[in-house]
C-alpha cells in the first residue's frame, strides 16, 4: 500500500451508508488553456516520438491501480451551488464507488460500479443497469464511462488502448508544456498537456462524438511513497454548458486491498431494486 506523503490514514470502509463518494464539485474554473496555440518542434526544441510519449505515461500509470480517498466536493450547475463531502474508491479498468455526505454527514447516495452493472442507492431506492454515462449522470453530473472515472481519479491519463497517439506539439510558445492528442476509432480525441520534466497530466479536453466534451485540469500534485511520480489531489471538470465540478481529495492512498464486495451493492431490508 502507497500513501501520499501528507494527511492521515484513510479510516477503513464500512458499512452500506457510511457516506457518499463524490466526483461532483465545482468552483468557479479558470481558463485551462494556453495563452497561445500549439507549436511544433525546433532544432532548439525537438520533440520525441508521440507513441513513446505515450508509452512512457502508460507505463508510469499502470503502477497506481487504485486508489480511496475522503474528498471535498463542490458543484456548480444549473441548480446552482453544492457542497458535499466523499468517499472515493477507484479500481482499474473500471471498478468505483461513490458515497456522498451532505455538509451535516447526512448520506446523500452511494454508487457502486464493477465495469459493467451500476448500482445507485438514492432517497432509499436501489436502482440498477448497465454502466453507461446516461445511468452514471444519475449521481455523477460528468459524461463518462467506468474506466474514464477510474482514469480521472488515478491522474487523468487515458489507459484504453483504442487512443492511439496522433502527434505532439509543445503546448505554446513558451516550450515548457507538451501536446500529446490521441485519436479513438468512433473519432473521439483528447487533447493531454503534459509536464515533461514531472511526467504529470496537467490538462485533458476530451472532443467526443457522441457525448458532450469536457475539459478536466491537475493541480496540487503530492509525491507517493513507493512509486514514481506525483499524484494530483486537486482535479477541476468543466462539462460542456454550465456545470463545472471540483475534487479536493484528501487522506489518499493509492495500491490498497479492497475486497471486490465494494463495487458491488446488496439492497438493505425492506428494500428492492429497480431498473434504471
Amino acid at each position: 500500500m502507497c500513501t501520499l506523503k501528507f494527511g492521515s490514514p484513510f479510516a477503513v470502509l464500512s458499512g452500506l451508508v457510511f457516506g457518499l463518494v463524490a466526483l461532483t464539485g465545482g468552483l468557479g474554473c479558470r481558463s485551462l488553456g494556453a495563452t497561445s496555440g500549439p507549436v511544433g518542434p525546433s532544432p532548439e526544441f525537438p520533440l520525441p516520438p508521440p507513441g513513446e510519449v505515450l508509452k512512457d505515461m502508460r507505463d508510469r500509470a499502470a503502477s497506481r491501480q487504485n486508489m480511496r480517498a475522503m474528498g471535498r466536493v463542490t458543484y456548480f450547475g444549473r441548480q446552482g451551488r453544492v457542497r458535499l463531502r466523499a468517499v472515493l474508491l477507484s479500481e482499474r479498468p473500471g471498478a468505483f464507488r461513490v458515497e456522498l455526505l451532505s455538509p451535516a454527514e447526512e448520506p446523500v447516495g452511494i454508487m457502486t460500479c464493477d465495469g459493467e452493472g451500476l448500482w445507485l442507492l438514492k432517497d432509499r431506492r436501489l436502482m440498477t443497469g448497465p454502466a453507461t454515462a446516461e445511468n452514471i449522470a444519475r449521481l455523477l453530473p460528468m459524461p463518462m464511462l467506468p474506466h474514464e472515472i477510474v482514469d480521472l481519479l488515478l491522474g487523468g491519463l487515458p489507459s484504453s488502448d483504442r487512443f492511439e497517439p496522433v502527434s505532439l506539439l509543445w503546448a505554446d510558445v513558451s516550450h515548457q508544456m507538451w501536446r500529446l492528442t490521441l485519436s479513438g476509432p468512433s473519432g473521439d480525441e483528447v487533447h493531454l498537456t503534459i509536464d515533461p520534466t514531472r511526467h504529470v497530466v496537467r490538462s485533458a479536453r476530451f472532443a467526443r462524438v457522441d457525448r458532450p466534451s469536457m475539459t478536466v485540469a491537475f493541480d496540487d500534485f503530492k509525491p507517493i511513497d513507493g512509486l514514481p511520480g506525483e499524484f494530483p489531489t486537486q482535479i477541476v471538470v468543466q462539462v460542456q454548458g454550465d456545470e463545472d465540478v471540483r475534487i479536493k481529495l484528501e487522506s489518499l492512498e493509492v495500491n490498497v486491498t479492497f475486497d471486490s464486495s465494494l463495487f458491488l451493492l446488496t439492497p438493505p431490508s425492506g428494500i428492492s431494486p429497480e431498473p434504471m
